[in-house]
């Protein structure tokens, strides 16, 4: 009876401490960060084993958790058969969700509420309303909680082990319709906030970033892969970087990934940061005055390149300032107007 026991605590144990199948290895490696895994759980480090294995072994057993973004907790609550079963959370999450449009587990999602008609239905007008109503707080650090395996996943997380540590309330984001703008910019804004809390954030495939002016200015620039992404996903990994950096102010110059995130999220990002728009040489008035209509009542302050310009942006809805700058300006000529906006923005974020 005795041998009997122990032959069966045995087994519990070899079934416990089992390598992981080649399926469920090659299911989670791709998406598993062993330098999260590392940091999150120094004892592993010091015995000195595989992360990956540890994980798949022992980790996920213990409830950690393989990446930024997969949170076993949230699943296992959502799917409270894998508790009675001890299933593999995150590899049922896997192969329940797919790698195609699947969204993170560590998500607040409206859709997800009780099946109340009357929740749906005021849920629907909001979406119509705003798409970025559906857009949950996202915590401080590079995190979408909006993520879809793949592509996106790969742009948030080189951009937050990029920025790591960031603190820049200031951020100048620049793209190709920038006429040489951002330079001056740059130096004004360095001298109003401390180039050290400045980022410049390329956004329309720089690949090689110019020197700035200002000493110890941050600078990155989105990854390429951002173009693999629809609209609605390349806006959400902009304003995951935004707000992973401590964003307050965003000054957008000729960025066109800019500009559709303000289309589709504009009303949402008008009340999360101070937008200012500096219109530029190099792109059509006209279709910046559309650009400025279709925001949905983002940029609240718009730095004009002439007296036509400043007229039709004032008409703007949701355009609370308009400013007219030189045709080339000077950093000398936007400092004031942007001293203005930041200071007190910044004096807020301070207290």
């Amino acid at each position: 009876m005795t041998r009997s026991i122990i032959d069966r605590l045995a087994g519990v144990l070899r079934r416990l401490v089992r390598p992981a199948s080649r399926g469920d290895r090659a299911l989670v490696g791709p998406q598993f960060d062993p330098e999260f895994y590392l940091h999150s759980y120094p004892d592993v480090a010091e015995a000195g084993m595989d992360p990956l294995d540890h994980y798949l072994r022992y980790g996920w057993r213990d409830g950690r958790r393989p990446n930024t973004w997969f949170d076993p907790q949230v699943w296992l609550r959502a799917r409270p058969d894998l508790v009675v079963s001890g299933g593999h959370p995150f590899v049922h999450y896997l192969r329940e969700q797919g790698t195609a449009g699947a969204i993170g587990a560590r998500y607040e999602r409206l859709r997800d509420l009780p099946d109340d008609p009357a929740m749906t239905a005021r849920i629907a007008e909001a979406r119509a309303l705003d798409p970025a109503v559906a857009l949950p707080d996202v915590p401080r650090g590079i995190v979408t909680q909006l993520t879809t395996l793949g592509p996106l996943l790969s742009v948030t997380e080189r951009m937050r082990r990029t920025l790591s540590g960031a603190d820049c309330p200031v951020v100048l984001v620049v793209g190709n319709d920038a006429g040489g703008e951002d330079r001056t910019l740059a130096t004004a804004l360095g001298e109003i906030a401390g180039s050290a809390r400045v980022l410049v954030l390329w956004t329309d495939g720089r690949e090689h970033l110019p020197a700035m002016d200002s000493d110890g200015m941050r600078q990155a620039a989105m990854p390429a892969g951002i173009d693999m992404l629809p609209a609605p996903h390349q806006a959400q990994a902009l304003i995951d970087v935004l707000r992973g950096v401590g964003c307050r102010i965003i000054l957008q110059c000729g960025s066109g990934l800019c500009w559709r995130a303000l289309k589709l999220y504009g009303r949402q990002l008008g009340q999360d940061f101070t937008i200012v728009t500096c219109l530029t040489g190099t792109a059509g008035n006209d279709a910046q005055i559309d650009r400025l209509h279709a925001s949905a009542g983002g940029p609240r302050v718009v730095l004009a390149r002439s007296a036509a310009q400043a007229r039709a942006a004032a008409d703007v809805d949701g355009v609370a300032q308009v400013a007219q700058i030189p045709a080339e300006p000077t950093a000398a000529a936007v400092l004031p107007i942007l001293r203005d906006v930041i200071e007190p923005v910044l004096a807020l974020h301070d207290n």
